[in-house]
């Protein structure tokens, strides 16, 4: 009886988890590219803020900002991916509270000023999921090697895996 599976399962199942590290890797490379862009910062001003639906109770705020770099002006929008609110109401009221008339700093690209925004999120979430399924990933690299090793050396095997 063949203790480990069929080469053909560990050749699916490597597939699927490659696959899947690299959609994490690839999601991280592109908020980390995103994060990295807006290296500079200028202050700015918001000119007004809309709620927008995301779904039925998910809602977040958009900004429309204003901003100057080397004496030209800039206008720019950025929907904000936090808080979320679970309704409409919620999102007006802490506008209304805690953002109006207030500056904000706004983080531009140096060599394109045009690309802004006025929040810059760090992307832990998606360099945690890639570091993980990575770390899966050799997990399961490491077993199958060491179930290899094992397998042929307990039925004193000349050829690889």
């Amino acid at each position: 009886m063949n203790v480990l599976p069929k080469k053909w399962m560990w050749g699916v199942f490597f597939l699927l988890t490659t696959f899947v590290s690299l959609w994490f890797c690839g999601q991280a490379t592109l908020r980390l590219k995103e994060y990295l862009r807006y290296g500079c910062i200028t202050q700015g001003y918001v000119e007004n803020f809309l709620v927008k639906e995301l779904a039925a109770d998910k809602y977040v705020i958009e900004a429309h900002f204003v901003y100057e770099v080397d004496s030209v002006y800039y206008q720019g929008a950025t929907l904000l991916n936090a808080p979320v609110f679970l309704n409409r109401d919620a999102a007006l009221q802490h506008v209304a509270k805690h953002w109006e008339e207030k500056a904000w700093g706004v983080w531009y690209d140096r060599e394109k000023p045009s690309y802004a925004s006025i929040q810059r999120l760090f992307p832990f979430k998606a360099l945690f999921n890639a570091g993980l399924s990575l770390g899966i990933l050799l997990y399961f690299i490491g077993l199958k090697n060491y179930m290899a090793r094992k397998l042929c050396n307990s039925i004193k095997c000349k050829e690889g895996f």
